[in-house]
């Protein structure tokens, strides 16, 4: 597709969102903007902070066409004094511009899948879905869980750094190299009690990457006392999250001699589905950062 056909199809693609934010408004509700499904995560928050009983959420398909409706509703005569409000990822851009718009939340993160990686997300897993206690007959294995949950994240999280520093080069430099259908399982082996990096050379996972192009040490600034969890790609962190879970309950519920399992000692049964709809499946023990509650207590005046 050239970049004619790009524009066009992007016109087009923004004229059906602004025709269904005028739905919305026609059927008096208050119009939701999301980049994507981050509605997912938004849904219970919303429910509970957003004193607007009729909301509607629109997906807008991308950052950057969310940010181009806005500023479509913004211009146009009939709309632009209509309240809406409108989410998006922090991602690795620089978001000076959006920066004190009153409509506008911007995460204190890479995306919303930061949220779930906290420890206190995963040992409220433990405890509501594995029926495990830290104070019960089972407090010695939860407390073995989470010590080796915690080990694989960290090392996780190291592995996968150089990955995230060369993501943020390529985007900072605008450079036309995908990373999207990147596997995190081909930057990192995860496991149960710790994780692995999963290759020795850079070009492995970039095979288009020209190292020499790139001054790692600007990837290095930026990342510099920053806060792994926070700052890290969230596509990579919530697949780390599923991957390690499904490990968790297969250790559980697979039919297997008890010296080949990691944590329990004999199979038992679970209802907990770990699928890649995880955002909904766990939202209620994700994260709900004091930023987001101040921004939805604002817009109920």
């Amino acid at each position: 597709m050239n970049r004619v056909q790009q524009m066009l199809s992007q016109t087009s693609s923004n004229s059906v969102k602004f025709k269904e934010f005028m739905n919305v408004v026609r059927d008096n509700k208050f119009p939701v903007l999301f980049e994507g499904e981050d509605v997912k995560y938004f849904d219970s928050r919303l429910k509970s902070y957003l004193n607007k009983k009729d909301w509607a959420h629109i997906d807008c398909g991308g950052k950057e066409k969310l940010l181009e409706l806005r500023e479509e509703i913004k211009k146009n005569k009939d709309y632009k004094d209509k309240k809406a409000i409108y989410f998006v990822d922090a991602d690795f851009d620089d978001n000076t511009s959006l920066n004190g718009q009153e409509d506008i939340y911007i995460t204190p993160c890479y995306a919303i899948e930061n949220f779930y990686i906290k420890d206190e997300v995963f040992e409220q897993i433990l405890s509501k879905q594995f029926k495990l206690s830290p104070y019960g007959d089972k407090k010695d294995l939860y407390q073995k869980i989470l010590v080796s949950f915690r080990k694989s994240k960290a090392e996780f999280f190291n592995f996968i750094e150089e990955f995230n520093q060369y993501v943020y080069l390529i985007k900072s430099q605008k450079e036309n190299i995908s990373y999207q259908g990147i596997k995190t399982t081909d930057v990192v082996k995860i496991g149960l009690e710790s994780s692995t990096k999963n290759y020795n050379y850079i070009n492995e996972v970039f095979p288009e990457l020209d190292v020499g192009k790139y001054n790692l040490r600007d990837a290095q600034d930026f990342f510099s006392e920053k806060d792994k969890e926070m700052t890290f790609r969230g596509k990579n962190i919530i697949e780390f999250l599923k991957i390690y879970l499904i490990n968790l309950k297969l250790d559980k519920v697979q039919k297997k001699p008890s010296e080949s399992r990691v944590f329990f000692d004999k199979k038992g049964n679970l209802d907990f589905n770990i699928t890649d709809n995880i955002l909904s499946e766990i939202s209620s023990y994700a994260f709900t950062p004091a930023c987001l509650i101040e921004f939805l207590n604002k817009h109920n005046n």
